[in-house]
């Protein structure tokens, strides 16, 4: 299916959405994330720059008390370099999935018991995650497409 119907699929009934951007922008395509902080922000989107440590805004993510909740990351999932796609966390398994210390799967099943929202996670296959290196131009590609997709879903599904 292809990701924009999944991620409309997913927010369908969203009332209220964080949006968390996880990554380290001194590892190379690691911070592909969070070139996507300027996001449109609005009293049903909250769109939040996690930088490494996702687990240090579970806190406030719990304040907000949204209903669905989307992780943003490059993840080494074996895709081409920039490749998008969406993973239900759970299905999560390998530790080296993503670079950061607290595990998605873990950090996603705390989100949905302690706040009762539904998370996903979007993955950007990183080419290289060296340190000092920027954003390769696959991957810097593939964020700007992503970000005008989020755009028009979020609008499309009224979250905007």
């Amino acid at each position: 299916m292809p990701l924009e119907r999944r991620l409309k699929d997913f927010l369908r009934r969203a009332e209220r959405l964080v949006v968390m951007l996880i990554g380290n922008e001194m590892r190379g395509d690691d911070g592909a994330a969070l070139t996507l902080r300027d996001l449109p922000r609005g009293e049903r989107v909250v769109v939040i720059d996690c930088g490494p440590v996702p687990e240090n805004f579970t806190g406030v993510v719990r304040r907000l008390k949204p209903t669905h909740v989307l992780l943003v990351d490059a993840v080494d999932f074996g895709g081409e370099n920039g490749e998008i796609e969406i993973f239900d966390p759970h299905q999560l398994v390998m530790p080296s999935f993503s670079s950061h210390r607290m595990s998605l799967r873990l950090l996603s099943r705390y989100l949905e018991s302690e706040v009762g929202a539904r998370v996903i996670l979007l993955g950007i296959q990183p080419k290289s995650l060296e340190l000092g290196e920027g954003l390769s131009p696959e991957v810097k590609l593939s964020v700007d497409v992503l970000r005008n997709l989020l755009i028009k879903v979020f609008e499309e599904v009224g979250l905007l």
